[in-house]
Order: structure tokens, then sequence, then C-alpha cells
């Protein structure tokens, strides 16, 4: 029921900033407001669905530079996302 009010978000378009990987949920936006504005939207939906976070388990994963080239990520930062691997069975 929560994954399917979740992925609804995705499919419908209501959260195009949101990605489900398998129980990870991975907001991204163009600016901090906006990813606030994300935040909030996942929350009310898992609110509605009678889902509360546990805070414990919860990371905010922002890897965020800021330089003479503008904003970017931090590369060390982002390594464990990009060594992810990609599944290879529907089961992975």
């Amino acid at each position: 029921m929560i994954v399917e009010s979740l992925y609804q978000l995705v499919f419908f378009k209501e959260a195009p900033m949101l990605l489900l990987w398998i129980d990870d949920l991975l907001a991204y936006a163009d600016t901090a407001s906006e990813l606030l504005d994300v935040i909030k939207g996942i929350h009310t939906k898992l609110n509605e669905v009678g889902f509360q976070l546990n805070t414990k388990k919860c990371k905010l994963f922002a890897p965020n530079v800021i330089n003479d080239h503008g904003i970017g990520h931090d590369s060390e930062r982002i390594k464990p996302l990009q060594r992810i691997p990609e599944p290879t069975m529907a089961s992975d």
C-alpha cells in the first residue's frame, strides 16, 4: 500500500523529483527550496497512508560543493551511490 502510493506520486507526475530504489526514496531538486517542497510532499503522502518515518533511520544526503564553477556534488560523498550495482533480476 505504501509503496503503491509512492509509485503513484511518481507515475502521475505529482513528484517528478522523486526516485524509488527498492526501499529507498531519493529526492532531488534544482534548488534547496524546491528540495524542501519535495521532502514535504513525501512526508505528506506517507502520513496520508498512515506511515511514519523512523527519524533514526532517515538520512539527508546533500553532497553539494559551491565553488567558482557553480554548485556541484562532492565526488567523494556520491561514490557510494555510484557504486550501487544495477539489478540484474527482479528479486535484486
